[in-house]
């Protein structure tokens, strides 16, 4: 069934990513974005079982988009804790639980919220059950604090860009995803050139000069950007 964006009071909302491209786009596997957004069956025994989601998705197609520009924020955030090997996932449960309990929201992991003082409370509580030195409680907490600073955030403080990792490297920022330009998919930061066009030309056999030539860009800026796009 077609998505209508005009359903939607806030076009955050709207469904227009799915699994595979939320995958490509933070350097995660297919199978732990689903996972994340829309739970998974186990077997234990022989009992069929189910894990619920950690992220509430916009929609509920596993093949079709189904995940909105807000939940990919979310899973970017939940990235970092995937970054961080200690982690497991019922430790993560826990903290989003305990978190949503106090701030009761859709979207407890990037609301105002959570960026004031809920993002510290959900961060405490990881470490507290988790079985980390002080340092490593420390690392964490830098984890998180970089993936939230990618995000850049709305004067009601939702998330309006986001700045996303792959590699690991949170230190670049060669691409910027923003819902309103390009269909909400990765874009050069200053000239908003979708990045998936100059991936296209440089596989089809333009150099980073030429590229870059055309669009306005500095080379290093098209080779940053189609670099972000390679598979990892």
């Amino acid at each position: 069934m077609a998505i209508d964006p005009r359903k939607y009071a806030d076009p955050r909302e709207v469904p227009k990513y799915t699994i595979g491209e939320v995958a490509l786009y933070l350097d995660l596997p297919p199978s732990t974005v689903r996972w994340w957004c829309l739970g998974r069956h186990f077997k234990i025994g022989g009992e069929r079982r189910f894990s619920p989601s950690l992220i509430q998705p916009a929609s509920h197609h596993p093949h079709n988009p189904s995940l909105s520009f807000y939940n990919l924020a979310e899973v970017h955030v939940l990235a970092a804790t995937r970054r961080f090997n200690k982690i497991s996932m019922q430790k993560i449960r826990d903290a989003i639980d305990y978190l949503a309990a106090q701030y009761p929201s859709p979207h407890p992991l990037i609301g105002h919220d959570f960026f004031t003082d809920g993002k510290d409370l959900f961060v405490k509580k990881i470490t507290e059950t988790v079985n980390l030195s002080r340092k490593g409680q420390l690392a964490f907490k830098e984890l998180v604090d970089a993936h939230l600073d990618r995000l850049v955030s709305d004067h009601a403080g939702w998330p309006e860009k986001l700045f996303p990792v792959r590699h690991r490297d949170i230190e670049k920022r060669p691409v910027v995803i923003v819902p309103s330009v390009c269909g909400g998919h990765p874009i050069t930061p200053k000239k908003g050139i979708r990045v998936s066009v100059l991936l296209s030309r440089n596989h089809a056999g333009e150099s980073f000069q030429q590229i870059a030539e055309d669009y306005g860009l500095t080379e290093l800026e098209v080779e940053d950007a189609i670099r972000y796009m390679e598979a990892a």
